[in-house]
């Protein structure tokens, strides 16, 4: 009869004998706890997920049997970066890094031996997924177009590579890294008015992750609205007084850049007054002419590459001119001692509002049955006087009982007219 099996020693039957209890042998067997219990090298039946990534980081599940006194875990021929015995069936393991395609069972060691399993664990590349989101869309040309490039895999937010921003064929393009939430924000300036594409392209920066690229995203570039308004100096005013206009064209409220191109001018109604270029924003003309009363003047801008065209409109007063009072005195013929007629004290006055107008021409002529025959003309004094000197006149006109004073008018004074009369006075006779 054979020994009895001491504490903390196992029988080792003979390979394909029986054991103690007729059972067939385990592959090794020993003492693990100091009672002579049998223990049972450790086996893997089971692991997810069956791939992870090369950067390492991949949780994996493993089950199986004896996990007691676990000395390592290898995951396709890699030590476990770190690993947990949740139980004897269960270990939570992570993995560490290793090259892309790397393949293998998952192995469990304890002192009794190691367990593979049947399956293999695969290194692999984990696929990313680009996403795009534009601000200001749709952008005014000259704003800042932002970009924001989202790259993920099916582990989380990707922090490593660059993304590659492009927006139109051979357009601008930057280059960024994510940060650590697997974003990059790319800011362009100046696109041209138009429709532009937008794509993102994500570089891994090792085998750990594949490249993507996102979806194309249309930008569209609008010529930014401008407004333009017009103002007139002096407005009111006078008759045939110069009236500066002056169109001040502008971008929408805090849009950089300034309009530039040409502003014409032109009355409503009637024809164009003049152009002008932009200079800081502004346009200006000088004008004259302009009809009394309101002249509706409007100001045409024709846009340029980066903003639209738009119109402003200003009224202008220009004051009629102002009414005048002609007031003709008396005048005399007399006679000479040669037989000639003399018309003497032929004058007037000219006020407007009852102030003098000193400098203006005023005419005098006599209209008879035969037409009207001037006398001469003369300017008026500080008092608003004009006199003509003794004039000679014809014998047909020595009866004549009237003299006509004129006021042609001004752009500033309006015309008016006086008759005056003449007294025939034969004697004495003049020299």
């Amino acid at each position: 009869m054979g020994s009895p099996i001491q504490r903390g020693q196992a029988r080792i039957p003979r390979p394909g004998g029986p054991g103690p209890s007729g059972s067939r042998p385990h592959t090794t067997a020993r003492a693990a706890d100091g009672t002579g219990a049998l223990q049972a090298a450790p086996a893997v039946t089971g692991f997810t997920p069956a791939t992870g990534s090369p950067g390492g980081g991949t949780p994996v599940s493993i089950t199986g049997t004896e996990f007691v006194n676990v000395q390592s875990v290898t995951i396709a021929g890699v030590e476990a970066a770190s690993f947990t015995v949740d139980s004897p069936t269960n270990i939570t393991a992570t993995t560490a890094a290793a090259a892309a395609g790397t393949s293998g069972p998952v192995a469990v060691t304890t002192p009794d031996g190691t367990g593979a399993s049947a399956a293999s664990f695969t290194y692999v590349s984990e696929p990313t997924t680009t996403t795009v989101a534009v601000e200001t869309v749709p952008a005014y040309c000259g704003d800042d177009v932002v970009i924001t490039a989202t790259v993920t895999s099916p582990t989380g937010p990707v922090t490593t590579g660059t993304l590659t921003f492009l927006v139109t064929e051979n357009g601008p393009v930057q280059i960024l890294a994510p940060d650590g939430a697997g974003q990059a924000g790319a800011t362009f300036t100046d696109l041209a008015v138009g429709l532009h594409h937008a794509v993102v392209v994500y570089e891994p920066a090792d085998d750990g992750y594949l490249s993507s690229a996102s979806a194309v995203t249309p930008v569209t570039v609008s010529a930014a609205p401008a407004t333009t308004t017009v103002t007139a100096v002096p407005n009111p005013a006078g008759p045939d007084e110069s009236v500066l206009l002056t169109a001040t064209v502008a971008g929408p409220p805090g849009h950089p850049g300034t309009p530039t191109g040409t502003v014409t001018f032109s009355a409503v109604g009637g024809g164009v007054l003049g152009s002008a270029g932009l200079t800081g924003g502004q346009a200006q003309i000088t004008t004259s002419g302009l009809p009394a009363g309101t002249t509706t003047v409007q100001a045409d801008y024709e846009g340029d590459t980066c903003f639209g065209a738009s119109s402003g409109t200003v009224d202008v007063v220009v004051n009629p001119p102002a009414p005048t009072t002609l007031t003709a005195t008396p005048a005399t013929i007399r006679l000479r001692s040669n037989g000639t007629f003399v018309i003497r004290n032929v004058s007037a006055t000219l006020t407007s509002g009852g102030t003098p107008l000193p400098g203006q021409t005023l005419h005098f002529a006599i209209t008879t049955g035969t037409g009207t025959h001037p006398l001469g003309q003369a300017v008026t004094d500080a008092t608003g006087k004009a006199t003509l000197p003794d004039t000679t006149v014809p014998n047909a006109l020595a009866t004549s009982q009237t003299y006509q004073a004129e006021f042609p008018g001004t752009a500033t004074y309006a015309p008016s007219s006086a008759t005056g009369s003449i007294t025939f006075q034969p004697f004495p006779i003049l020299p």
